[in-house]
Formats: C-alpha cells, sequence, structure tokens
C-alpha cells in the first residue's frame, strides 16, 4: 500500500526559508544529528547541488516534511532561500510522508529514531487498521521492533476489527495495542500526585493544559482548556503543568512556562513531562528548574471510565521556586530527586546577602537556619541518602571560622557560642568520619 508519490511528480519551487514551519512535531526523528548538519554546510557551500527539501502547503503554512537537515544547514549559512518540493496537504501528510521519507535517507535511523517514529506511526490516523509489517515497510523498519512496541502500550479497545496487509487485502484483526499521548484531555494525571504537588507548593493557582474532567482532581483556582488557550494568556501564582504531549504543543507551553517564571509572574510551579532527555525543550527545562524529578517507573494516568495507561517510558517532575528542599522531600518517595545548579547560586547568592548583612549589624546571630544551609548546601542527595563531599567540607569548615572571626572581632561571639560550638562539632564529626579519606580539621570558637 503505498500512500507517497515521488518528487519527480511535482517540480521545485524557490521558497523563504523563514516561512517554512520547521516545528509542528513533523520530524521523526529524536533530533538532528550536528556531524550530517556541518557535512551539508561544507557541500553547500563547495558548490554541490543537494537534494531539495519536500515542503506542504496546507494553504495557510509551510510545512517541512522531508531534508531537516539540509534545511539546517542552509540557515546556519544564512541563506535567505532555497529549491523546495511543494506539495499540497497538511500536517497529519506531513508526518506520513516523514515517516517514509527516513526509510531512503543517507543517514540511518538510530534506535531511538527507531522508536520514536514507530511510536509517532502507531498514533497516526492512516495507522489504523495496519499489520506490523504495513507500518515496518512505511517507516523502514523491522516488523517485529513494530509489534514489540505495539505491546509496550496501553491497549486500546477501540482498535478495528479488521487490518489491512502489505498486499492491500483485509484480514481479521490480531488484537493489538496503541500509544495514547497522556497529555490529551482524556487522559488525567493520578490524584496522589496532584496531592503532593499541592503539599509543596501550598495550594494550585492555575492548571493552563486542561478541561472540565482532569479538575476533579487538581481543583485548581483557574484553568484552561484547549479552547481558552492557555498559551495567549498570562500565567500567575503557582502552577500546575502537566502539557499535551506533541512535539510542537509540549515545546510551546514548556517555553511559556520558563517565561512566566523568569518573569516573575509565576512563584511556583511544577511541571510533569515524559523523560525525554534526547529533546531540547527537556534540557531547556532542566536549565530552568530549580529541582527535578526522575520517577521510579511508569506512572499510571487515568481516564474518565477509570482505565489506566502506562506510557513506554518514565516521567519527570520539574520544580520551579524558593522550596526545592520541600520538593525534595516530598517526592523523594517517587524517584530520585535531582538538585539544580540554579539552587546552588541562588542559595550562595543568600547566604553572601545574609553575612553582609549581619556584618553590618555587627555580626550578632548565628541561629539554626545558618546551621542548616551551610551543612545542607555541601551535602549531594544520592538515591536518597546524604553523601559526604570533603571538598566542599573544607569550605564550609572555611566559611564557619570566617563567620566565627567577625563575631568574635565585634565581641558578640560569647553570646551565640552555644551554637558556634555545636557546628564547629558537627563539622568536626564529618571531617573525621573515614568515609570521606580527608584529614581532621579542628575548629574551635
Amino acid at each position: 500500500m503505498n500512500d507517497t508519490t515521488t518528487d519527480t511528480d511535482h517540480q521545485p519551487s524557490t521558497l523563504k526559508l523563514g516561512a517554512i514551519e520547521t516545528e509542528l512535531g513533523v520530524q521523526p526523528r529524536a533530533g538532528l544529528d550536528e556531524a550530517t548538519v556541518a557535512r551539508y554546510v561544507e557541500r553547500s557551500e563547495a558548490g554541490d547541488e543537494l537534494p531539495p527539501p519536500v515542503v506542504f502547503d496546507d494553504g495557510e503554512r509551510l510545512i517541512l516534511a522531508g531534508g531537516f537537515h539540509r534545511v539546517e544547514a542552509y540557515r546556519r549559512r544564512g541563506l535567505e532561500a532555497a529549491e523546495c518540493v511543494l506539495r499540497p496537504g497538511t500536517v497529519e501528510d506531513a508526518v506520513w510522508f516523514a515517516l517514509s521519507d527516513n526509510r531512503a535517507n543517507a543517514l540511518p535511523l538510530s534506535n531511538a529514531d527507531k522508536r520514536r517514529s514507530i511510536e509517532i506511526a502507531l498514533r497516526h490516523p492512516k495507522s489504523a487498521g495496519r499489520s506490523d509489517r504495513a507500518i515496518a515497510e512505511h517507516i523502514g523498519v523491522g516488523h517485529p521492533l513494530v509489534g514489540k512496541v505495539r505491546r509496550q502500550v496501553e491497549s486500546d479497545s477501540t482498535c478495528p476489527a479488521e487490518r489491512v496487509g502489505r498486499d492491500g487485502k483485509t484480514y481479521p484483526a490480531k488484537p493489538h495495542f496503541r500509544t495514547h499521548c497522556t497529555g490529551e484531555a482524556e487522559w488525567y494525571t493520578p490524584r496522589e500526585y496532584i496531592e503532593m504537588a499541592r503539599e509543596v507548593m501550598g495550594g494550585i493557582d492555575l492548571d493552563p493544559a486542561s478541561c472540565e474532567a482532569a479538575q476533579a482532581n487538581v481543583l485548581a483556582d483557574a484553568y484552561f482548556t484547549r479552547d481558552d488557550d492557555g498559551l495567549s494568556h498570562e500565567w500567575r501564582g503557582r502552577v500546575w503543568l502537566n502539557p499535551p504531549y506533541a512535539n510542537a504543543d509540549i515545546t510551546a507551553f514548556t517555553d511559556k512556562l520558563c517565561d512566566e517564571v523568569g518573569s516573575g509572574r509565576v512563584s511556583q510551579a511544577i511541571l510533569l513531562t515524559h523523560n525525554y532527555t534526547d529533546t531540547a525543550w527537556f534540557h531547556k527545562v532542566q536549565s530552568h528548574a530549580h529541582a527535578v524529578c526522575l520517577t521510579r517507573g511508569r506512572i499510571r494516568f487515568e481516564r474518565a471510565d477509570s482505565a489506566k495507561a502506562s506510557p513506554t517510558q518514565g516521567q519527570a517532575f520539574f520544580y520551579f521556586g524558593n522550596q526545592a528542599d520541600r520538593f525534595a522531600d516530598v517526592f523523594d518517595s517517587v524517584g530520585s530527586v535531582i538538585m539544580s545548579d540554579n539552587r546552588r547560586v541562588e542559595q550562595r547568592s543568600e547566604t553572601r546577602e545574609e553575612a553582609n548583612a549581619e556584618a553590618e549589624a555587627g555580626g550578632s546571630r548565628v541561629t539554626a537556619r545558618h546551621v542548616e544551609a551551610v551543612v545542607d548546601r555541601r551535602a549531594k542527595r544520592r538515591n536518597g541518602r546524604e553523601v559526604i563531599d570533603l571538598k566542599q567540607l573544607r569550605k564550609a569548615s572555611q566559611t564557619l571560622g570566617k563567620l566565627i572571626r567577625q563575631l568574635d572581632g565585634a565581641g558578640a561571639l560569647e553570646r551565640v557560642k552555644p551554637q558556634a560550638d555545636g557546628l564547629c562539632a558537627a563539622l568536626d564529626g564529618l571531617l573525621r568520619t573515614p568515609r570521606t579519606g580527608g584529614p581532621n580539621l579542628k575548629l574551635s570558637a
């Protein structure tokens, strides 16, 4: 069953590169290969004639469907236009073409590319009723892999009674499985995770990608549906976000979240996504978040009729805000919690400001908060346990020594001697611990 036509059926047209849409979720690969882009840049600069990219025109947009590496190479060269094969069609048509275009592409599909392509194909309307072999032939992968991916995703009770084979004939369909996009309105986050988010943030002011049924669990003060177009509104306060997971949608929603957090309008936020660590948006989110929890296992998302689904990969909760420690405590039972550099930089800044303020006031207070700030920052969390870092402990010792000398110079040490002695003893004990392998650095107040 052939759904494509050859490029010779369409005459090349000169198109402006700036007018071509490349972020609509059409690209079936997990990402661009930098070596391939660089090679195309060199060939283009040398005057080599490259095959024209394939672009679909739906009457409103020019949608790139084939030649993503070539278009990126042209853009890096600063070119404004390029010869492209222009075809009529929708985004769905472009996606289906892109899946088959990689079949003949000179760049082999990686394992991640193959899996992503199969998942996209299984979700595509044109895959309905197709056998594993028919889908495998369209993509250019082995049919056992297609069958394996089918079995790893949630069963779909609406599967057709018949299927179409490679020969175009109709056969009785075997029970099979379909991928569900858990970001769609029909699948909801289990209540337990919503309550954990509420415990961390103290409440949920806004759910910008939701529906009325989902609010039975989320109970946000305000929410936006697909019809409301949450991307067109300002977000404020404490935000819970489980965005639609189509590539273009999730990029738009995560970019919006990062912007709103950066503006200060969003004070805290928890974002739930699949752990797509091979995508650009995932790394952008991680660079802005203050902590991330990588789940142990997969979340069983729910439907209104109580049916449950498990995606083919684990999930990630990203936290934005000033309660990263609380997030770590609450979500520690869900998976591994990683504190980001953003949190450490902000804590160092806060500590410097506190120290400067105390120095100006005569250095008259050392409280339990200082003890917790120094010790907690100088430890790393690994698999739920505190692991001592000798280098950081030495820095903590130096910081404490400077603070004690400032207090002594200000004549205020006697008022806080018990607290200072306690912290000195604590650090002394840690530095004596055989696990650190470090020397005994004695501090005295």
